[in-house]
């Protein structure tokens, strides 16, 4: 991750289409078992598959 990301950002970059942006952050949230939203500098996020376009 880079300084500024936040996981909005980071589901919209990757997401489907025609997937809300606020699942595609729940589901990140999920896989990678995160407690908030908050993304740290050179954190490695887990993007699900069910969400790539």
């Amino acid at each position: 991750m880079d300084s500024g990301d936040t996981l909005w950002h980071i589901a919209k970059l990757h997401m489907k289409d025609s997937l809300d942006t606020r699942q595609a952050v729940h589901d990140i949230t999920q896989r990678n078992r995160l407690t908030s939203s908050e993304v740290k500098v050179g954190q490695a996020l887990i993007i699900p598959a069910d969400i790539l376009p």
